[in-house]
């Protein structure tokens, strides 16, 4: 597992992509949508929580000996406690926006690419919105 953390800015969003990137590359994998679903996420941070955010990368093996990792997980951690209607939105797949709309595509690209997703509410800590992917061997 590694992680960093990254300040409420537009730059970070690209940091962020960089940083899973190269995690992924040191283990011989990549996962395009990894990337791209770390940049929702962590645009989402910059753009909605305005917080600092930590960004963890995991990979998750099956308990079978000398296997490649299953999914990789991918972890933003801000610091705004969770909404109902965001929960509400990562647990059911969101609706598509208005056609002319610039926003609200990215919880359901989320919802509908990746593994697995998440919310976790922490309270007064904020939140961890997470997501799963398969990765692909380099």
């Amino acid at each position: 597992m590694a992680s960093v953390h990254l300040p409420a800015e537009p730059r970070s969003v690209r940091a962020a992509r960089v940083f899973v990137a190269r995690e992924l590359g040191a283990v011989g994998l990549s996962s395009s949508l990894a990337l791209l679903l770390t940049s929702e996420l962590a645009s989402n941070v910059v753009q909605h929580a305005r917080t600092g955010f930590d960004l963890v990368v995991d990979l998750v093996v099956d308990l079978v000996v000398d296997q490649a990792p299953a999914r990789v997980r991918v972890e933003i951690h801000d610091g705004v406690g969770a909404t109902i209607a965001l929960r509400e939105l990562i647990e059911r797949h969101p609706g598509l926006p208005a056609f002319n709309s610039v926003h609200g595509r990215g919880l359901l690209l989320l919802t509908s690419t990746a593994a697995a997703c998440g919310v976790i509410d922490k309270g007064q800590q904020g939140k961890v919105v997470w997501f799963e992917v398969v990765p692909e061997a380099d």
